[in-house]
This record gives structure tokens, C-alpha cells and sequence, in this order.
């Protein structure tokens, strides 16, 4: 009888030539893990945080392709934030703006968006933000809003890396965004380097799930 019982307590709990205490022990481990399960806090997904990795598909400049066939803009292997090279434009005297791949969104969506300009030999109108960063907003691909959400205000001669932050949320009828570098036609004279370009959704999941 004591190999029937140690076969079948065998069979339930993985243990060779157990016993009934064996198994008497194994059911009670089980409830009590099944207990904690049970009595567990509660944590509601509309309570986790859910902030983004970087949705740019070439961030950094990382070669020459990811300006392939702009006739405003260069990359530039010499000046980099970030070691991969940069995205530059000189003022034209007209705008020169630099668009990101497309980001799917819906209304309320928040975001971070930053990046990191340099700039060399500039004039510009003061107070006009003639480097900026914005987002566009797009509805079924027509392009329907665009807000500055960092820029620098009145840049002039020279100066290094600087980051340029600013939050945005998609306001309604908005269904795609695009992030936007620019240099207006209130710069007269000058270059500017763009680099390290971020935009990453953050806040909570929204509270109806």
C-alpha cells in the first residue's frame, strides 16, 4: 500500500516515495500561496505609469541618409552633442523647418520633447524664437495645428549645446504629430546644429481602463 501512496503522492507533487504528510504539506503551501494571491493589493492599470522610450526613428543624426535629398538642411560628422554627427541649416531668409517621422495619437496623449541646437555667427529680430522646437498635428494627413513648445528666444553671435524642452498634449481632431526643427526668417545671418531630438509620451494610463 505504501508504494501505492507513494506513487500517486509521487504523481501530484513531483515527489518520489512521498507520504500522505507530504502531500498534506504541499495542499497547504498551495492554499497559502493561493491566499496571498487572493488578499494582494489591488493596483489599477489607470495607476501605472506608462512614459515611453524616444518615438524619433533617427534621434541623433546617426549618418549622412537621415538627410538625404534636403537641400536646406546638412549633416554634419564635425559638430555632434551626442557623437553621431548633427542636422544643420543656415538662414535663408525665409523659414527652414525639419520634420520627424509620424507619431499615431489620440486626444489627451501628453508628451516630453526635447532637443539640442548650437549655433554660430547669428543675427537675428529679438524675442522672435528663430530656433525652435514644435509639434505639428495632423488630422486624416492634412496638417492642422502647430505650437512651439521650446525655443530660443533671442539668439545672437554664438553659442554651444543648449537644450531646448517643453511639454505638449494632443489637443482634439488631431490624429498624428510630428516633432519640427526650425530655423525662422526672423534669422538673418548664422548656422544652427540641431541634435538629440526626444519625444516620449508620459503620464498615466488613461483612467478608463
Amino acid at each position: 500500500i505504501s508504494d501505492v501512496v507513494g506513487d500517486i503522492v509521487g504523481a501530484i507533487t513531483g515527489i518520489v516515495g512521498g507520504t500522505l504528510g507530504d502531500l498534506s504539506s504541499w495542499i497547504g503551501g498551495l492554499l497559502g500561496n493561493l491566499w496571498k494571491a487572493l488578499t494582494a493589493p489591488i493596483v489599477w492599470v489607470s495607476h501605472i505609469g506608462s512614459s515611453s522610450p524616444n518615438l524619433l526613428s533617427n534621434p541623433n543624426f546617426s549618418d549622412a541618409n537621415a538627410l538625404s535629398g534636403l537641400t536646406d538642411w546638412q549633416f554634419d560628422a564635425g559638430e555632434d552633442h551626442d557623437g553621431d554627427g548633427s542636422g544643420s541649416a543656415k538662414a535663408l531668409g525665409h523659414n527652414v523647418f525639419l520634420l520627424s517621422n509620424s507619431i499615431d495619437v489620440v486626444e489627451g496623449h501628453k508628451f516630453d520633447i526635447s532637443a539640442w541646437a548650437k549655433y554660430s555667427g547669428v543675427t537675428a529680430t529679438a524675442a522672435a524664437n528663430s530656433i525652435r522646437v514644435s509639434v505639428v498635428g495632423y488630422l486624416n494627413g492634412a496638417q492642422v495645428t502647430s505650437s512651439m513648445v521650446a525655443g530660443i528666444a533671442s539668439p545672437s553671435g554664438n553659442a554651444n549645446w543648449t537644450q531646448l524642452s517643453g511639454s505638449y498634449t494632443v489637443p482634439a481632431g488631431v490624429d498624428t504629430v510630428r516633432v519640427q526643427l526650425g530655423v525662422t526668417s526672423a534669422m538673418s545671418a548664422g548656422t544652427v546644429w540641431f541634435d538629440t531630438i526626444n519625444a516620449h509620451k508620459t503620464g498615466n494610463m488613461p483612467g478608463n481602463l
